[in-house]
């Protein structure tokens, strides 16, 4: 059984360290200069809710920032195994990398 590492991270529950669990969440650091995400999300993830990803998508998007948010039923917090998967990620980065910052 996986313990969620957050408490060890934080040095207790986020609703104990609320100002910790605030500087831990990447929606905290979120600006318009940031890059494209491709966030991937296991519907099954026992440790990370998918409404996390969700929320993080959102924020990325009003904030201006590219974000492409895919889930994968029946997978959980550790399942990038097809190939598929894998060439998704190595698109993404084809093109972002790829991309040359004069069309902007």
């Amino acid at each position: 059984v996986m313990q969620h590492p957050l408490p060890r991270l934080l040095g207790g529950l986020p609703s104990e360290k609320p100002e910790l669990a605030r500087q831990a969440s990447p929606t905290t650091w979120i600006s318009a200069d940031d890059p494209p995400f491709l966030i991937m999300h296991g519907l099954e993830d026992p440790l990370v809710s998918d409404q996390h990803s969700r929320l993080l998508q959102r924020r990325l998007t009003e904030a201006g920032v590219s974000a492409r948010l895919l889930t994968f039923p029946n997978h959980g917090h550790s399942f990038f195994s097809s190939a598929d998967q894998r060439q998704t990620v190595i698109d993404f980065f084809q093109r972002q990398l790829r991309r040359d910052p004069a069309d902007d």
